[in-house]
């Protein structure tokens, strides 16, 4: 089965679409450590001076509306900032690493989704699937080891690009921002915002994968996740309120980042969310096995 699994991962790897999107993020990565390096400073006098000169220039601005009988909003008024309490700090701070970790899961989550569909999606489309059935006929075992190579392949590259981006912010920290905050309770939790974001981005890909087999379509797949994840996620919140501990969404974000109003701990939210992937890679693997391959 694990030589199964690594054949997969080869394969997976070796896509162009997927060399391409890793190095659309590679890019990402690092033009986002240059330009963080470049806005950070330590000026303080020439950040808060530009900060004031905003403050003022909006005051201003509502002012002209308000000669102008233009509607500013609510109470009508304008309220003149007090400039001397305007402060700025330009730094790019060390201990913020946690919160764009966290902040960079969902983006991970979106990727995994879309690689693992579209893996899986391209075998079908261009019948290769057929074609691998012809000299490895147990099906359950090539379904079960493509999602995990997924999975694998996913998680991996995930940790890779959060180890990559947080090597490229250093510098940026050390010589140009602050360090302050950063203890080793701060840097064990910032591991674990790390780990656990690149397992969301495996589970994802292994979903995204499951349902591709099921449907078998990468677009009818991540249009499935589209719409579910931003619009009946979305709808199931302001109707039924009570069933938010259960949503996929909800569970991510706990799971992930944790936080005071997570409605479950962050091992139950794995834990549900790892359910959530097997159940749909069970009934991907049944369909697989049992409907004709035409």
């Amino acid at each position: 089965m694990m030589s199964l699994v690594r054949v997969e991962m080869r394969r997976f790897t070796s896509r162009r679409a997927v060399r391409a999107i890793m190095a659309v993020v590679l890019l990402g990565v690092i033009l986002g450590s240059v330009l963080t390096f470049l806005h950070s400073n330590r000026n303080f006098s020439a950040a808060t001076a530009r900060e004031r000169a905003r403050a003022a220039a909006e005051y201003q601005g509502c002012l002209r509306d308000v000669r102008a009988g233009n509607d500013i909003g609510e109470g009508g008024k304008c309220i003149e900032p007090d400039l001397a309490a305007v402060h700025a700090d330009p730094r790019f701070h060390l201990k913020a690493l946690t919160d764009v970790l966290g902040n960079l899961s969902g983006s991970l989550i979106v990727l995994g989704l879309a690689l693992g569909a579209t893996f899986v999606g391209a075998e079908w489309h261009h019948r290769t699937m057929t074609v691998e059935l012809t000299w490895n006929s147990r099906r359950v075992r090539v379904g079960l080891a493509k999602i995990g190579a997924c999975a694998a392949v996913v998680f991996g590259g995930a940790l890779a690009m959060q180890l990559l981006l947080s090597a490229g912010l250093v510098p940026a920290a050390v010589l140009r921002g602050a360090t302050d905050g950063t203890t080793g309770a701060w840097l064990a939790g910032t591991i674990g915002v790390g780990i656990r974001g690149a397992l969301v981005a495996g589970l994802a890909a292994s979903m995204g994968a499951a349902l591709a087999m099921l449907v078998r379509s990468t677009a009818v797949a991540i249009g499935i996740f589209f719409v579910w994840l931003s619009v009946l996620e979305g709808i199931l919140r302001q109707l039924r309120p009570g069933w938010r501990s259960w949503l996929i969404g909800n569970n991510t974000a706990g799971f992930v980042t944790g936080g005071t109003d997570a409605s479950r701990s962050e091992l139950a939210s794995g834990i549900l969310l790892l359910l959530y992937a097997a159940a749909l890679a069970w009934v991907s693997l049944v369909s697989f096995r049992r409907r004709d391959l035409a």
